[in-house]
């Protein structure tokens, strides 16, 4: 996909008075700088260069900041020498008018906060395409708020040398704060189509979260927490993928409506995972070790887990399917260790069902199906099964693949739905739990949570 480029670094030539890219210049620097401008204002305004050096170097769809009033406008350029008259320039978009600005061509922003303050989805380029604002590594001492959202999206990207690289060697450009004065680490209200990845998020400012706000239709990923309050607390509708919430002191992750992928939570001071109580959350392979309380809550409506993991609940049980849940599916899940129960549906008005699913080492009980005097039923399966000894290579250590012992990790291997397809012909070799085993000599493949190779 061909984004329209901007750039975050913390180069020494990086400044918020630059426009941000889609060029980077000598350590980061703009492209071309003017401290005598005059700009026209209005719609395809023209911007004249009083110094005559006839903006050279400068191309069609690089981005310009200057100052007005304070009011920083970063905008584009459309057209080059209007009129043939080289002093000028023309911007695509309505612009303040003034005379005497400084005016910087391309370069990197310094903060995160401004390019969210500044970018929109309508930030793009003559072809129109969206925005994407590259982060690189390094430590950004700063919170973000993301001030614009649309119909399209907006991209916060993080990257090690060349953007769009994914951070090949699992270095994250770091957001880090003691301050209070935003509520996160990344906050945003009522903010849609964001796509936000490749961060690490620590918040040490009293009750701040790494995550919150209202995005909606928006996806994040491969982001590392660690806060205070909260990690993740979005009521919006959204999805998560390989996220990981460190010792925080709230909810790992709170949600309304999302789905789920690949995501783990560690010590949270509260519940692991939590649905809110009107929305819908669908977890697939995601690891909840050690929370305070259950390590899932599932509250709401047609709320599903397959192929996760709830470990070492201090106070709670490994998942528990809430008051008021309906359509509740838990299959290919792994609950041991936990203070209560493995798996708790002891609840009024709700019903669901469970299967595929293996405990060991929970306390009271590793299940709780019985509802004698409710119109809705818990459906239990035939084929969840007890352990002998604890499935997992070292949990203590954060390790959660599958050991081979007989009774405990070999149980869960090749166990899990849905076995042979519906074709009858195709047949998939899916383990319990979060993560597939890898089978003596075989390649180091990660096939996920459930996920099947079909032969």
């Amino acid at each position: 996909m061909a984004y329209t480029e901007f750039f975050c670094t913390k180069g020494a030539s990086a400044s918020d008075l630059n426009g941000g890219g889609p060029r980077l210049g000598t350590n980061d620097a703009p492209i071309y700088t003017t401290a005598n401008a005059t700009v026209a204002g209005g719609a395809l305004t023209t911007v004249v260069d009083n110094t005559a050096n006839n903006w050279a170097g400068v191309l069609v769809d690089d981005f310009l900041c200057w100052d007005t009033g304070g009011v920083k406008e970063i905008r584009r350029v459309s057209a080059l020498a209007p009129g043939g008259d080289a002093t000028k320039i023309t911007i695509a978009s309505a612009a303040t008018a003034g005379a005497n600005k400084t005016c910087n061509v391309g370069g990197a922003f310094a903060t995160v906060d401004f390019a969210a303050s500044t970018i929109t989805s309508g930030t793009t380029n003559a072809a129109g395409n969206y925005p994407r604002c590259n982060i690189k590594v390094g430590t950004y001492n700063e919170q973000v708020t993301i001030d614009n959202s649309g119909f399209y999206l907006i991209v916060y990207e993080g990257y090690e040398t060349t953007p769009g690289d994914n951070c090949p060697s699992g270095t994250l450009p770091l957001l880090s704060s003691s301050s209070t004065a935003v509520a996160a680490g990344i906050y945003g209200a009522n903010k849609n189509y964001q796509w936000i990845k490749n961060l690490r998020i620590v918040m040490s400012g009293a009750a701040i979260d790494g995550i919150r706000g209202n995005f909606n239709y928006s996806l994040f990923e491969n982001i590392q927490i660690v806060a205070t309050g909260n990690g993740y607390y979005n009521v919006g509708y959204s999805s998560c993928f390989n996220m990981t919430v460190e010792s925080c002191g709230g909810e790992g992750f709170w949600t309304d409506s999302h789905f789920m992928w690949h995501c783990v939570s560690l010590g949270s001071g509260s519940w692991g995972f939590r649905s809110g109580s009107s929305g819908t959350m669908t977890c697939i392979g995601c690891i909840s070790a050690n929370s305070q309380y259950s390590n899932f809550l599932i509250g709401g409506q047609v709320n599903s887990m397959l192929g996760c993991i709830g470990y070492g609940s201090v106070t709670g049980s490994g998942a528990q399917v809430n008051y008021g849940s309906w359509g509740a599916f838990v299959k290919n899940c792994i609950f041991v260790g936990n203070a209560t129960l493995g798996l708790d549906f002891n609840y009024a008005g709700m019903s669901g069902v469970e299967d595929f699913n293996a405990y060991y080492g929970n306390g009271t009980n590793e299940t709780n199906n019985a509802l004698p005097n409710y119109t809705n039923a818990v459906h239990p399966g035939p084929h969840s099964v007890t352990l002998t000894g604890d499935p997992f290579v070292n949990a203590a250590g954060g390790n959660f693949a599958l050991n081979a012992t007989a009774g405990a990790g070999a149980a869960c291997r090749n166990a899990g739905f849905p076995g042979t397809l519906r074709d009858g012909v195709n047949v998939g070799y899916s383990d319990i739990g979060a993560l597939r085993h890898q089978d003596a000599g075989g390649s180091s493949v990660y096939i996920p949570l459930g996920g099947f190779i079909v032969r």
